[in-house]
């Protein structure tokens, strides 16, 4: 016999002895068993013992002296798991492994690893089981998921306490930073307006650290979500480098982009956040940089990947260094905080977003050599790019191109490639003076010259005037390029004739608006179309009813009503207005609507089951057809899209919205009512009438009788508590705007009164549909900043659903009291 006695070993040689007792019989095999450390038990089919070992009585009943005649189910802790291990050994002969919780007759409890046979032992159906005993290494198990979710607990708490603390702080300095402003507009000595300074840039870092602990948090509690929308990579990337332009200019680093021209699509992605990154990794560069240059790069890599790379010439960093720069609340040594400043979470709140969004994060650096941050992602395409509102016929022309830096260099010749321009480039001015006189000589001059000043190194303006001065060189096109707020080479530049000046770092519409203008190539696409559409007229209610054209909206808000319909009727599409889902399902019953716009929250009927009574009576009606639907709600909530149309709705917009996306949206989900409406031009034609002189004009401009320029007639955007930009596009003419907004303020005061009661007294439910209301009114009406207060105490609302916690509303109650008076003067002051 084998000396290892596993069970399958035991229970093959006590059913071969049965009936055979030979060398080695099943009663010396007991004996064996006798001393084994492991529990073992044999048992009748139905659980009364017939044998068992000393281990096995030590176990489960140290009161006995036997357990012969008692059944296993006595010691069970669970008696149905017994049943149910029964059932398996009948099925299968055998059961492994099993964790079972037993109880002695004394009371205590313990865990058992347990693996049972069917035998027969002396000639009778039995069970053998081997028991192993397994408490402590359950009761460390215990222990250690016990201690994972006190850890989790603590986690969670310390998240909300800094989410809560940062917004606390934040309501604070919100007004701190308000009044600083206001003060420096005031009449202030030097000496003040130094001390007035420091205070503003103290409290600006302030609100940076505040910034970044409530991202790390919301990042640690996973509770900081991703958009996911179309973006222009080059307008968002150009717009961030905007913001940190002058804290480059002020330390005298230069600052530069360069975004592949092979981007001619959009790209599906969160462009916040992204923009967040790129500021973080650019003002660490700038901060650390005391001379040279900072750039971004934009470029397509293998795989079908984005690299976003920042690099400095500052001050490097070892590999030490380097290895635990992304460790939140981390720096490369001490004296860097000292001495720069931050809160060493930038990093860490960088690489968590870019691993949010599938990316990775890295550096490549070496001290007093500067560094390299890059990070890659996959994003989505989305549309391709649209055409500028300006086009620029560059086409043909040919231009040199002097730039010391190597990228502003390629940045500059590849944007001008990318629209037709045939590109000479050089770091030497001296190169450059050759190029253009071999260029004349050979009867190909240039159409102009980019010439780079750097006081502290390439001349510009002397380079420029050396050309001016050359008889066969002075009708060159000359455009000074620098990274300085240099005066006297402006200066200069003007008095030599030269009245174009970029700074860099300018962006690419920027460029070819210059180019344009030195070679007179420009015309505006958008402001050649001098007859283009103004509006549009509806058609009769009854008309396009009888057309399937009608559109029916339910929205209970007076104020929303009030703009939705103006809105379609500017857009050209009829409408009938009902203020709840109940109206709603009524109209639907008689007539055939054309499409339905409904908010998501309303009395008597929201929208949700609004549409799931359509959707029903659609599958018993099918020759009615299906009606789309497109939500309404001020709920930009992630996952609110996807909310919408599991309830059976075609599409959603957010509220506010926007003229152009209810246009768009209506004509997706039912053509027909586009056709429906007559456009209107600006002298009163139809687009029947109009085309024909339409089509003499665009003639007169091929010809080039005459260029418009697209700046003249530009409007300021008013950037007060109301939107005055989003009022003039979403709603229309300044008078019914009047009306409109004397409504919302009737409206909306008694709303917040009853918000006031609702928080006092703790009325969760109610705050959020009070919140909820005022939020959309607000937004409609152009009162962006009450809006968003109101959806902070709306988010607050429904986290108090599960914490029961109102508090933080409380001081967020006070800013739309404040909010609300400023928007009634601005009212007033129409």
């Amino acid at each position: 016999m084998d000396n290892d006695l596993t069970p399958q070993v035991v229970v093959k040689h006590l059913s071969a002895n049965e009936t055979s007792h030979t060398d080695f019989g099943g009663e010396q095999l007991l004996e064996i068993l006798e001393t084994s450390p492991v529990s073992i038990g044999i048992m009748t089919p139905d659980g009364n013992y017939i044998w068992h070992n000393s281990r096995e009585l030590e176990l489960h009943d140290e009161m006995r002296r036997d357990l012969n005649g008692q059944n296993i189910k006595s010691y069970f802790s669970n008696p149905s798991q017994h049943a149910e291990l029964g059932h398996k050994l009948n099925l299968g002969g055998c059961y492994e492994d099993e964790e079972i919780f037993f109880k002695k007759k004394n009371g205590d409890k313990w865990w058992g690893l347990v693996t049972a046979y069917s035998i027969a032992f002396r000639n009778e159906p039995a069970i053998i089981t081997w028991t192993v005993d397994i408490t402590e290494q359950k009761d460390s198990q215990n222990e250690m998921l016990k201690a994972v979710k006190e850890a989790e607990r603590a986690n969670n708490a310390k998240s909300s306490f800094l989410a809560t603390m940062s917004h606390e702080i934040r309501t604070p300095m919100n007004g701190i930073m308000g009044m600083i402003q206001l003060l420096d507009r005031t009449e202030l000595g030097d000496e003040q307006r130094d001390m007035l300074k420091v205070v503003g840039e103290s409290a600006g870092s302030l609100l940076t650290i505040i910034d970044d602990i409530l991202d790390f948090s919301k990042i640690e509690a996973s509770k900081l979500q991703l958009e996911n929308v179309s973006m222009n990579l080059r307008d968002m990337i150009e717009g961030t480098v905007d913001l940190l332009t002058n804290k480059a200019q002020e330390k005298g680093v230069e600052l530069l982009s360069y975004i592949s021209p092979q981007f001619e699509r959009e790209y599906i992605g969160d462009p916040v956040r992204l923009r967040q990154i790129l500021i973080n990794l650019l003002g660490n560069a700038i901060k650390f940089t005391d001379e040279g240059a900072v750039i971004v790069e934009v470029h397509p890599v293998k795989d079908g990947k984005i690299r976003f790379e920042v690099t400095d010439t500052g001050i490097g960093l070892t590999k030490e260094q380097s290895d635990k720069l992304f460790q939140p609340f981390v720096q490369a040594e001490a004296s860097t905080t000292r001495k720069f400043g931050g809160s060493g979470l930038g990093l860490s709140i960088s690489q968590s977003l870019v691993e949010m969004m599938g990316g990775v994060i890295n550096i490549i650096s070496a001290p007093n050599e500067g560094s390299t941050f890059w990070f890659d992602l996959s994003l989505d395409e989305g549309e391709a790019l649209s055409e500028s509102a300006t086009h620029y016929n560059l086409e043909g022309l040919t231009a040199l191109v002097v730039e010391e830096n190597r990228i502003a260099r390629r940045t500059i010749s590849d944007y001008l490639e990318a629209q037709g321009v045939e590109v000479f480039s050089t770091k030497s001015a001296e190169t450059g003076m050759k190029a253009l006189q071999y260029g004349f000589s050979n009867d190909n001059p240039y159409d102009l010259a980019l010439i780079c000043h750097d006081p502290g190194g390439l001349d510009g303006v002397e380079a420029a005037c050396t050309i001016l001065e050359d008889d066969e060189l002075c009708e060159t096109g000359i455009i000074i390029t620098t990274h300085s707020n240099d005066v006297e080479a402006r200066r200069s530049a003007e008095w030599l004739g030269i009245n174009m000046f970029l700074q860099k770092p300018f962006r690419a519409e920027t460029l070819f608006s210059a180019v344009a203008n030195v070679t007179h190539r420009k015309i505006s696409q958008k402001e050649h179309r001098l007859l283009d559409v103004v509006s549009y007229k509806a058609p009769d209610a009854e008309d396009a009813l009888m057309a399937g054209a009608l559109i029916l909206v339910a929205e209970d808000n007076p104020v929303n009503q009030m703009v939705i319909e103006k809105q379609l009727d500017e857009l050209g599409f009829a409408c009938h207005l009902v203020p709840n889902g109940a109206q709603a399902w009524k109209a639907l019953e008689g007539k055939d609507y054309g499409l339905l716009l409904t908010d998501c929250h309303m009395p008597e009927m929201d929208g949700y089951k609004l549409t799931e009574l359509v959707r029903q009576r659609e599958l018993h009606e099918p020759e009615r057809g299906r009606l789309p639907i497109i939500a309404l709600t001020a709920n930009a909530l992630v996952g609110e899209a996807e909310k919408c149309r599991q309830a059976g709705m075609d599409d959603y917009l957010s509220k506010p919205v926007n003229m152009e996306d209810l246009e768009r949206t209506v004509g997706e989900w039912n053509p027909g009512l586009l056709e429906m409406r007559v456009a209107i031009h600006d002298d009163g034609r139809s687009s029947d009438e109009a085309a024909s002189i339409q089509d003499q004009v665009d003639a007169l401009l091929n010809d080039g009788f005459f260029v418009v320029d697209p700046e003249e007639g530009s409007d300021s955007v008013d950037e007060g508590v109301l939107d005055m930009a989003f009022i003039e596009q979403n709603i229309g003419d300044l008078d019914f705007a009047r009306g409109m907004l004397d409504v919302f303020i009737t409206t909306t005061a008694s709303t917040i009164e009853e918000l006031h009661v609702y928080i006092k007294n703790k009325e969760i439910s109610k705050v959020k549909e009070a919140a909820h209301s005022i939020k959309g009114a607000a937004n409609m009406a152009g009162a962006l900043s009450l809006g968003e207060v109101c959806g902070q105490i709306e988010d607050i609302a429904l986290n108090a659903v599960v914490e029961g916690d109102l508090e933080p509303a409380t001081p967020l109650i006070d800013q739309v009291d404040s909010l609300f008076v400023k928007v009634k003067k601005a009212i007033r002051d129409l």
